[in-house]
């Protein structure tokens, strides 16, 4: 056999880079750690690695979960690094990282880096009036304090709905609902809590009641009426005002399905289950979850729809808010799209956001929508918030909701056909029927039933009578006004 000539190769061999120095600081805890990061109270960390000696900037850190193996997320080695929960909450317990640098041709050891959880000292906030029963003509006013076993110095807000800002007390003054925040923070800064208390307002009637005659003979009868009467179903048009929100969860995106959740058709196709974040009233049924469609509605069962044409009556589909049903297309090819959702605010006046953009069918993304759907928890309120609208003759739009039988809603006017259009944002305002309940008092001084409206009075010596009525969507009654 043949031997060739030999040939020499030379290599380099280049050393991996020492596990690095990663440095740290909480969001709210704004004190840098090294490989140790201590924070105080819910937060999000930042990291960052130290420069090294001989570090190039074409260096990468790669952060893992695991000290061993797993999937790390690569980065360029001097940029900040953003580690917590996606959207608003994050860390509320210990944690550990593993970062090493990768100088491009192989990755050195995996530095530990340790998140040290330190639990703030408890807030304790009250409220002397949360909720407020009356006309927004009138104003309100609660007196809040907050105290705490920690050595805190406090700051309130809104300062438009306030006193003062600062201290252990402040005083709010309100027309409206308005969600009371004190933040608390130590001398350091390194521990800094936020509690919420809501200072709600809900409409309610002054109840007056007459009787028809306020003196009788022993064995008489009188009518005695609450002069309060419920109210129907209504939609009225309001100011476009889309709820904003920061925990967004995205279902579909650009034709892409967000892995989390079942393949559906993206013509006509329907997400079940999706989770409100509170109990909310519908037209007189209590519901968690819902239904979102690609045709532009939300649904709240049994049964879900993925027609296009809806109908009012009792026929289906029911048990709907159609923010604006058409037949609409999210597919590749029909322009940008999305579908998100998200629950906003705090008890027990929370917001479950549904928002939708799509194209309309057949117009290869030429004629588009897009707008917000809004659930109000407590008044069982809802609103479409309606940022854009191409009319096309292909199919008609609708903009209503309606209840479970079929027997409670219908559409806004003018928003049932296909010539309309909208180039400036509108809303529209779903409101829930209002009934109310009526308890007379005393029960033996009355002929007859002691809970409607109406009652006979039949007292056998001189008698005050009291009466309650509660508004059954807030729990609102006379005793608040």
């Amino acid at each position: 056999g043949c031997v060739g000539t030999p040939v020499e190769l030379e290599f380099d061999l280049i050393s991996p880079v020492a596990a690095p120095d990663v440095v740290g600081y909480g969001t709210l805890s704004d004190q840098d750690g090294t490989n140790t990061i201590a924070f105080c109270a819910e937060q999000d960390i930042n990291l960052y690695v130290a420069p090294g000696v001989g570090y190039d900037s074409t260096y990468n850190a790669v952060y893992y979960l695991d000290a061993v193996g797993g999937v790390g997320f690569s980065i360029a080695y001097y940029d900040t690094v953003f580690y917590g929960i996606a959207g608003a909450p994050g860390l509320t317990s210990d944690d550990t990282l593993y970062i090493a640098i990768d100088n491009g041709i192989c990755e050195g050891p995996r530095r530990q880096v340790i998140l040290d959880f330190q639990e703030p000292d408890s807030l304790v906030v009250t409220n002397s009036s949360p909720v407020n029963c009356g006309p927004s003509s009138i104003t309100y006013t609660s007196n809040l304090g907050v105290s705490s076993a920690g050595a805190y110095t406090y700051t309130w807000a809104p300062s438009s709905a306030l006193d003062v800002t600062t201290g252990n007390a402040v005083v709010a003054t309100v027309n409206q609902t308005v969600n009371v925040s004190v933040t608390a923070t130590d001398a350091t800064g390194f521990c800094t809590v936020t509690e919420f208390s809501p200072v709600s307002v809900y409409g309610f009637p002054v109840v007056v009641p007459t009787a028809l005659n306020d003196s009788i003979c022993p064995g008489g009868q009188s009518t005695l009426s609450s002069n309060t009467s419920s109210s129907g179903f209504t939609i009225q048009s309001t100011g476009y005002s889309p709820t904003p929100g920061s925990t967004i969860t995205t279902i579909v995106s650009n034709s892409v399905i967000n892995p989390a959740f079942p393949t559906v058709s993206l013509d006509d196709g329907v997400w079940t289950g999706i989770p409100i974040g509170f109990t909310y009233n519908f037209l007189g049924n209590d519901y968690t979850t819902v239904g979102i469609g690609t045709n532009g509605n939300i649904q709240f069962g049994p049964t879900y729809s993925t027609s296009y044409t809806p109908t009012f009556g009792a026929l289906a589909p029911n048990n709907f808010i159609a923010l604006f049903w058409c037949d609409l297309n999210l597919n590749t090819g029909n322009g940008p799209n999305s579908i998100r959702y998200w629950t906003s605010g705090t008890a027990p006046n929370r917001v479950f956001s549904v928002s939708i953009a799509a194209g309309r069918f057949g117009t290869a993304g030429a004629l588009q929508v897009s707008g917000q759907i809004d659930l109000f928890e407590t008044t069982g309120l809802a609103v479409a918030n309606i940022q854009e609208m191409d009319a096309s003759a292909f199919d008609n739009v609708i903009v209503g909701c309606e209840n479970v039988d079929g027997t409670i809603g219908s559409a806004a006017p003018g928003r049932t056909d296909d010539t309309w259009s909208v180039s400036t944002p509108e809303a529209w305002q779903f409101i829930p029927p209002v009934n109310y309940s009526f308890s007379w008092l005393p029960t033996s001084a009355i002929n007859g039933v002691a809970n409607t409206s109406t009652v006979i009075a039949q007292p056998t010596a001189y008698t005050n009578y009291q009466l309650i009525v509660t508004d059954n969507n807030t729990g609102c009654d006379n005793s608040l006004n």
